[in-house]
């Protein structure tokens, strides 16, 4: 659900996962099956981005195969299905499996009880109306950053967090100081970019704004540049060549919930009673050191 920045990258990277990554790893099905529904009330993917990138962002993601309901208003999400309603209110159900949601964000729950304990008004999200030096009417000691605070219809993106926790950090050592005087913030919007699969990605950035292979290669500069160290920069440049010139992905996750067995985090089967009695040093053989059992098992701790 939602087709901005994070619904479209996360759609067209399952895909891609379903596709690539997967495609010969199993043996009773076909990742490449996998359906990826993507859900907007908006007339496009990406509309933040200008009808030119919005079109090319919904071109990439055809071809990866993501189907794209756009004017369509998720209203109830249970399990194994969602039901949607188009702008003419006709309401449609689909099954899913594995739902999604991206399509904002609530503040959470601490916003509200500051606000009830300051006197604060919320947004409609739960967010703290701050003023322009990002401080609660009132209280010029607290300060609200992130997307925690409302401020100018900014959006809850990590650009705005890092914007204002570098100005909160100033106004607060101007303070400590004893300068109480001091600038209202002021966001500097340095652009978007939106990752959407293996050599597509759009970037919008002030009058720049670019597309597919040649945006892919600007948001891969854009994230290496934003790392710390130059180890951490090296180390990633090298990670993704790996994974992008020779497609390999070496990650993987596993799982214990479907042993046939047992967790192999709890106590082992059959055994309901209490832990045996520690034995004394003394009782134990000397053949056999504390910790290991004569079976040639470790002991579980």
């Amino acid at each position: 659900m939602g087709a901005g920045p994070t619904g479209v990258e996360l759609a067209g990277q399952l895909r891609e996962l379903a596709t690539i990554t997967l495609r010969a790893e199993f043996r009773t099905f076909e990742p490449e099956d996998a359906r990826v529904l993507l859900f907007d009330g908006g007339s496009a993917p990406l509309a933040v981005f200008g009808p030119k990138l919005s079109q090319k962002a919904a071109s990439s993601l055809d071809k990866l195969g993501v189907e794209q309901h756009m004017g369509s208003i998720v209203t109830h999400v249970d399990e194994g299905w969602v039901l949607v309603r188009d702008h003419a209110g006709e309401e449609t159900r689909y099954d899913a499996n594995t739902v999604l949601w991206t399509a904002g964000v609530e503040a959470p729950p601490v916003a509200a009880a500051l606000a009830a304990a300051t006197g604060a008004q919320s947004d409609r999200a739960g967010r703290i109306m701050v003023e322009k030096d990002l401080t609660i009417p009132g209280h010029p000691e607290i300060s609200v950053l992130g997307d925690m605070m409302s401020l100018d219809k900014l959006p809850g993106v990590a650009e705005v967090a890092m914007q204002t926790g570098l100005y909160a950090g100033h106004r607060i050592r101007r303070r400590a100081a004893g300068n109480l005087a001091g600038k209202p913030f002021r966001y500097h919007d340095l652009g978007s970019a939106a990752y959407i699969s293996r050599g597509r990605a759009v970037v919008s950035a002030g009058p720049l704004k670019m597309g597919g292979f040649l945006g892919w290669v600007t948001w891969l500069f854009i994230h290496i540049a934003f790392l710390t160290g130059y180890r951490n920069r090296v180390g990633a440049l090298l990670t993704w060549w790996l994974t992008f010139g020779r497609n390999l992905r070496r990650e993987r996750t596993f799982t214990t919930a479907h042993l046939e067995t047992r967790d192999i985090y709890t106590l082992p089967l059959g055994n309901t009673g209490p832990p045996p009695a520690a034995q004394s040093p003394a009782a134990q053989s000397p053949a056999e050191p504390s910790g290991v059992s004569t079976g040639g098992k470790a002991a579980r701790p």
